[in-house]
């Protein structure tokens, strides 16, 4: 499932779909059943989703 699909997320929704992605991503880059140019790609993804990840910020929940 892509990010872009038309669907709305809420903060905590977007971070979680990224979360996936990023895994996914982390996973075809470090595999060795992966060519070269499989594992270039997928490190490009890795470092865009960490980007992304880095702007959402984490949201937290406090009690007052």
């Amino acid at each position: 499932m892509a990010i872009s699909d038309k669907k709305e997320y809420g903060i905590n929704e977007y971070r979680e779909e990224l979360e996936s992605q990023l895994f996914e991503a982390q996973l075809n880059a470090d595999s060795p059943y992966n060519d070269g140019w499989t594992q270039e790609g997928a490190k490009k993804k890795v470092e865009i989703l960490k980007e992304k990840l880095n702007k959402v910020g984490k949201q937290l929940k406090l009690d007052l």
